[in-house]
């Protein structure tokens, strides 16, 4: 099966529900996040392990 790396832009509320899904899926691997609040980020490595984060 193909796997399709996702980065996620934005890790409020809409991003992190999306964050939530895309972790599930079996042909998706998350891969990269960027917020512009770095706070937002730490959760989001704490939370599901991404490693590539970016502040804009």
């Amino acid at each position: 099966m193909r796997t399709v790396g996702v980065g996620v832009i934005g890790c409020g509320s809409i991003g992190t529900w999306h964050l939530d899904r895309y972790v599930r899926l079996e042909e998706a691997k998350v891969v990269a996040a960027c917020d512009i609040d770095e706070q937002a980020l730490k959760e989001v490595k704490t939370r599901w392990g991404i490693e590539n984060l970016y502040t804009g």
